[in-house]
């Protein structure tokens, strides 16, 4: 596939109540790779004004109080303010804050573990793996089964987010599995679209420096 059709679109892998995960392209696991160490910091403004736009219409249609009342902590202007503390970025409001922060990274540069309120507050991460990358029948705490029900993906993309050799599988009509960044501590949808967009974003941006 083109890196154009790889790259994961909005919307592919859709938030559904508060689970969230990421499908993780099988090559960015190659330990030859050299990761810029600081891509989840320079995504972050642009992924949070992304969440932001969609959480103002999301806000619009949806019940939920609790979303609502979360977001209006961070909507008190026009835009989300962003700023730097300590070389971090955050969003910043006096009664709410979200920042850029990941816990460990493999070898390669890859990020482990998103934790924007902290670890024990919502996170995305590779669950149990260790700094060299997936063990195949091992980490399967990091995997996902992708389908048509929670991804929207066709069966050519489907087929190249597999980590299961290919001649294993002959058809991918019903998905597949694939490594991803699962959630820990994610129990309401405010948390998990934001994990969604920024962990989206940020791998799109090292499958657009390494593939």
């Amino acid at each position: 596939m083109k890196l154009e059709d790889i790259l994961l679109k909005r919307g592919e892998v859709p938030v559904v109540g508060n689970h969230v995960f990421v499908p993780i392209h099988p090559k960015l696991f190659d330990q030859s790779l050299e990761i810029n160490k600081n891509l989840a910091q320079e995504v972050f403004p642009e992924a949070a004004q992304e969440w932001y736009n969609d959480m103002e219409e999301h806000v619009k249609t949806t019940d939920d109080k609790q979303t609502k009342f979360l977001f209006s902590l961070v909507s008190k202007s026009k835009k989300p303010l962003i700023k730097k503390i300590d070389g971090k970025y955050a969003v910043i409001r006096p009664e709410y804050q979200i920042e850029s922060k990941t816990e460990g990274m493999l070898t390669n540069g890859l990020v482990k573990s998103f934790v924007p309120w902290g670890g024990g507050h919502g996170s995305l991460g590779l669950a149990g793996m260790s700094d060299d990358g997936p063990e195949p029948g091992i980490d399967i705490e990091s995997t996902a089964r992708i389908g048509p029900r929670n991804t929207r993906f066709s069966e050519e993309k489907f087929k190249e987010y597999c980590f299961i050799p290919k001649d294993k599988i002959n058809d991918y009509s019903h998905g597949t599995a694939a490594y991803a960044y699962t959630q820990h501590n994610v129990d309401i949808y405010f948390q998990a679209s934001f994990l969604e967009c920024w962990v989206r974003n940020y791998l799109n941006e090292v499958m657009k420096r390494v593939l």
